[in-house]
């Protein structure tokens, strides 16, 4: 017994290792899990941090642009309360304080004030004017827009490729002071606000094309945010406010980003952070998580394997010899409990199960035998009934084909002279026999096929022969139901196949003679066409056809649909069986497509031999 378990000892090591590892897995899978929670909670907290501070530079740039535009106003304002009334000599004075003004707001690069005709009364300007070098000053926007409220003009583009816009405010003579600002005003407002360089921050006016950014070139290559995904979301909130959003902005990153309008403008501030630097300290505490995770699993590793070694792997390794015993065939083995615990009780039912096992083992053996008895008993019984059948159908067809000779002698007049009521009842005894001659030639090739008595050939079969025969054959049995009878043979068959002609023929006749029984009305078709490499025998009508739960027996000896199907139309049900089992042993198959109401189709698909098969 020592030796059996030193010889196993190998496989026992490799199961503590599989549950050791089972063990650290369950460990590693709970910690995975705890790291999981722990970084969507950090995930969701880096990220609501950083929401809030570009919540709260979008606000702080608002408010920068916002002050600035408000500023500029204000001082058009004070441009605006000028007395222009005055004398020549006052007037000099007054442009040298709008000098002054342009001075002192080194965002401004031209001041005009205008009267109510659109004439220049005062203009300063540090650059080329732009302003007063319009013409028809009337017309412009800048002069019409301040006629009911502060006119705030969207950005636009010097000779020299500087970005500007125009403010104006009206008069109260009727005339309006406008001012073209400096764009870089609003970039350096966004600049104060910057958060590091992954971090981004625009203006955009209505339309969506980008007003200020801290990289002036985004401006000067008149970028836009039109048509984008985050611009139509920022377009539908309200006062295009908008927070803790995830987009891929124009210039192809990947960001969150927030937003919000500027008040009495179109104009929108958006602020962004990469998705990158949002993560960063996610990703550095995943990395932390796994290195707990692996430094805790191995010290557990380590100390489960030395505690399951004594309390669980040494009886296991005693259990598992025994098993290998019972495998063997020694139903004698007995297993010692160590201790009465958990595993001392499975361990007591090994050995329960052992002296079951012994006994059933016992009992099976004289189950067997007495079964392999009943199988010889059956498989003598199923050949005697076989033979029995095949003998009684030979003895029946005998005095049958002498009944049905002497009929057709005396219908057909030959030295017997019968009268109407003796014709007739002639004439049923021909009807019934070959009806009953016909059931026992099917009950002849059943069991024929059954008992392997069957033999095919293999000859030449001309399918437009075989057709026609089959026409002849079977249109007075239609004829007598007033039913059309149709065949077409496919002109891409080959004009000789090979194959068993007589069995071929009993599949043919089988189903036109059940599509004739079974359609009251209408047309019964054969038609022999090619199919790939198969040829087909395809019989199909416009019966009552077969409804979906009748196709699992269809093709069972002595079944129909119904047993109201055998009183009206007859029949024992051999039909179809006849027509799988030869199918089958051509290496062919039958198919069946059927509507309740509307007719049945029959396909059977044969081999395409063109070569005579070797018998």
């Amino acid at each position: 017994m020592t030796t059996a378990v030193q010889s196993t000892r190998p496989r026992a090591r490799s199961i503590r290792q599989s549950v050791i590892l089972l063990q650290l897995a369950l460990q590693v899978l709970f910690l995975v899990l705890f790291a999981i929670f722990g970084n969507l909670i950090l995930a969701q907290t880096v990220r609501g941090l950083w929401t809030a501070r570009l919540d709260a530079a979008a606000t702080h740039a608002t408010h920068d642009v916002e002050s600035q535009i408000e500023n500029a106003l204000g001082t058009l304002q004070i441009a605006g309360n000028l007395d222009l009334s005055q004398a020549e000599e006052d007037i000099a004075d007054l442009q040298g304080l709008v000098e002054s003004i342009l001075v002192a707001n080194p965002s401004f690069r031209e001041i005009v004030v205008t009267a109510a005709n659109g004439d220049i009364l005062l203009n300063s300007a540090v650059t080329d004017p732009i302003l007063s070098g319009q013409s028809a000053i009337t017309d412009q926007l800048w002069f019409t827009g301040a006629a009911d409220s502060d006119y705030v003009s969207d950005v636009e583009f010097s000779t020299d490729g500087e970005a500007y816009l125009t403010v104006s405010t009206r008069r109260a003579d009727g005339g309006v002071v406008a001012a073209v600002i400096n764009m870089t005003v609003f970039n350096e407002a966004l600049e104060e606000i910057h958060l590091g360089d992954s971090t981004d921050s625009y203006v955009v006016d209505s339309d969506g094309h980008v007003l200020a950014h801290v990289e002036i070139e985004w401006v000067e290559a008149r970028s836009s945010l039109a048509g984008r995904e985050e611009w139509e979301r920022i377009l539908t909130a309200p006062d295009r406010v908008l927070s803790d959003i995830n987009y891929t902005n124009f210039e192809g990153e990947s960001v969150i980003g927030s937003s919000k309008g500027i008040p009495g403008t179109g104009w929108t501030v958006i602020t962004e952070v990469s998705t990158s630097l949002a993560n960063e300290a996610r990703t550095q505490m995943q990395i932390f998580v796994i290195a707990l995770i692996v430094g805790f699993s191995l010290v557990a590793g380590f100390l489960n394997e030395r505690a399951f070694k004594r309390l669980l792997f040494d009886p296991l390794n005693r259990l598992q010899n025994g098993a290998e015993n019972v495998a063997k065939g020694d139903f004698n083995t007995s297993v010692p409990i160590q201790r009465y615990n958990e595993l001392g009780i499975v361990t007591e039912a090994f050995n329960a199960m052992v002296v079951r096992i012994r006994e059933q083992t016992e009992d099976l053996k004289r189950a067997n035998a007495e079964a392999l008895r009943a199988q010889r008993l059956a498989q003598e019984n199923n050949r005697l009934k076989s033979e029995f059948l095949s003998t009684m159908s030979h003895e029946l067809r005998t005095p049958l084909n002498a009944i049905e000779g002497f009929t057709s002698i005396m219908l057909g007049n030959m030295g017997v002279d019968l009268g109407p009521q003796a014709r007739k009842m002639v004439e049923r005894i021909s009807a019934n026999s070959k009806r009953l001659l016909s059931l026992i030639n099917d009950f002849l090739d059943l069991s024929r096929i059954e008992s392997g008595r069957m033999e095919l050939v293999s000859e030449p079969i001309t399918p437009a022969v075989f057709t026609e025969r089959i026409q002849k054959q079977m249109s007075a049995l239609a004829d007598t139901k007033r039913l059309a009878f149709t065949t077409s043979v496919d002109p891409e068959l080959p004009p000789t196949v090979y194959g068993d002609e007589e069995a071929i023929s009993k599949i043919a006749i089988n189903l036109v003679g059940n599509a004739i029984k079974f359609t009251a009305s209408g047309s019964v078709a054969m038609n022999v066409r090619k199919d790939g490499t198969q040829w087909a025998i395809e019989v199909s009508d416009t019966g009552i056809g077969i409804p979906p739960h009748a196709r699992e027996f269809i093709f069972d000896e002595f079944r129909q649909v119904d047993s109201t199907s055998k009183r009206e139309f007859g029949g024992t049900g051999l039909g179809l069986a006849i027509v799988q089992k030869l199918t089958r042993m051509m290496g062919g198959q039958v198919q069946l497509e059927s509507e309740v109401g509307k007719g049945s189709k029959f396909t059977v698909l044969l081999p395409l031999n063109i070569t005579p098969s070797a018998n």
